[in-house]
């Protein structure tokens, strides 16, 4: 019986030795599978992104966890649903030059994918950046 213990408590800490830096790692970098998400493109100020994905997360029911700039130069914003479901969306601008240019925005909600509340994420923050687009400010509505 004291061997047994002493497998199993061996297996139990290789196990744990094993996981350690994945389950410690913190990054803002866009997993591989939420690429998959729902895509669109808007017409908006670049300058205009953080204070509209704040807006629209609030707007469905998610809060901004984190946000970066990967190595491509795309906004990526790690958020969480009311569920403690992760969701993530990026910006992309498609010309660098210009500060009002076309925004390639994608919206990955759950780990698995949730159209639907990758369609309302989108909704809302494209009505915010339609909003703010060309203008200073505009009421929140």
């Amino acid at each position: 019986m004291q061997t047994r213990i002493k497998v199993t408590e061996r297996v139990v800490l290789c196990v744990c030795i094993a996981c350690a830096p994945a389950a410690c790692s913190t990054t803002t970098r866009l997993p591989d599978h939420a690429a998959l998400g729902q895509r669109e493109r808007i017409v908006a100020d670049w300058n205009d992104t953080d204070a509209a994905v704040d807006l629209a997360a609030s707007n469905s029911e998610m809060a901004v966890v984190s946000m970066g700039t990967n190595d491509t130069g795309e906004r990526v914003y790690v958020l969480r649903t009311i569920r403690d479901e992760p969701a993530w969306l990026t910006l992309r601008r498609t010309r660098d030059a210009e500060q009002s240019a076309p925004l390639e925005i994608t919206a990955r909600v759950g780990r698995f994918g949730d159209s639907g509340q990758e369609y309302r994420l989108l909704r809302e923050l494209r009505r915010r950046l339609t909003d703010l687009h060309g203008v200073a400010t505009s009421p929140i509505r």
